[in-house]
Formats: C-alpha cells, sequence, structure tokens
C-alpha cells in the first residue's frame, strides 16, 4: 500500500532507502545477486564493503554492518599496507565469522515508491543463496530498514513524524514482541 503523500514538494516520487541485514552468506554472494537483478559493476571498496554501480537506481552497498569493521578494511587499503594481500584472504574468513555475530547488509540507493517490488526477486536470491534473518539463532538480531523521504520539508511536517513516532515507538515494539535478546546488541538502537 502505498502512502497518501506519494509526491515531493518538487512533484517527485518520492523515495526510500532499504537496508536489508542478514547472516549466511558472504559479501561477493551478496553482491551477486544484487547485480543479477540490476546489473551494473561490482567494485571491492575493501575485505568488509563492496559496491554495485552503475545500476538503474544508483548506488547499491554491500558490507558488514559495522563502521569500526568497515574502517579497519579501508584503512588497510588506504595505506597499502605490505600484507594486504593476506589481509584479503584472512579477512574474508574473519568477515564471515563476523557475519554470525554482526549482520552483513544490503543498502540500496533512494529507490521510488513505486519500484518498491523490483527488490522482492532479490529477497529470494540471497534466500536461495543461503541468506538467514533474524530468528535463524537467538544471537541474531536482524532488522529491515526503511529511510523514507518525507513529502515536504517544513516545520509542520518535520513535527508531525517526529510526534508520530515518539508516540507510537513503544507500541511498535510491543506489536513486533522484540524480546530482549534483540533489544540488547549496541546496533539495534
Amino acid at each position: 500500500v502505498l502512502p497518501a503523500a506519494r509526491l515531493t514538494d518538487s512533484g517527485a516520487e518520492r523515495r526510500v532507502g532499504v537496508e536489508i541485514e542478514l547472516s549466511g552468506i558472504d559479501l561477493p554472494t551478496m553482491a551477486g545477486a544484487l547485480q543479477l537483478h540490476f546489473g551494473g559493476d561490482i567494485r571491492r571498496v575493501s575485505s568488509y564493503e563492496m559496491r554495485l554501480e552503475d545500476t538503474e537506481f544508483g548506488s547499491f552497498g554491500v558490507e558488514i554492518d559495522s563502521q569500526l569493521i568497515k574502517w579497519i578494511g579501508r584503512e588497510m587499503v588506504k595505506r597499502d599496507h605490505p600484507l594486504v594481500g593476506l589481509q584479503h584472504r584472512a579477512t574474508d574468513a574473519m568477515g564471515l565469522l563476523m557475519m554470525n555475530v554482526v549482520p552483513g547488509e544490503v543498502v540500496t540507493p533512494p529507490i521510488p515508491f513505486s519500484k518498491l517490488p523490483d527488490l522482492d526477486p532479490v529477497i529470494v536470491s540471497l534466500r536461495e543463496a543461503g541468506a538467514k534473518g533474524t530468528h535463524a539463532s537467538p544471537w541474531y538480531a536482524f532488522g529491515v530498514h526503511f529511510n523514507v523521504e518525507l513529502p515536504h520539508i517544513d516545520a509542520a511536517t518535520l513535527t508531525a513524524y517526529m510526534k508520530a513516532f515518539a508516540i507510537l515507538n513503544d507500541w511498535l515494539i510491543g506489536h513486533e514482541a522484540v524480546d530482549i535478546t534483540r533489544r540488547i546488541p549496541p546496533y539495534i538502537n
């Protein structure tokens, strides 16, 4: 169901960025599933980050969902560390291990609301490749996040959205039955 306010002030269709957290498959497999459906070129940023560039929507991110781990990977590449070749092999293995604690993540560029169904076949491909969601283990606390473009950027709209969040946050947690094991990890906040 699409929202009532489908356009921005400029008359463009509103967009939404989607973040999909998962485990069980490596970053190249995740990037390959995206490329299968959207085309584009895969670029390795580091052992913990990849990009799918030049798609009809823009660039997708495929990464380990940890700022610290991504920073370490970028620093190793930036400094052209003498062990960077060995680092790639070791961190590929470590990345798989980390994904049992810290999720991998697909980050979409802003996609028009009407094009969101284009992500459905990607989800199927990720599952078929072995991706696991939050209910696959009591240690997992993954989510799917929708970063929705506001219809207007004015005080009244911003206030209404903040009020709605403040009023509904506790209800959402209760309604979705978010258990304590999924609320403890710091990346859940």
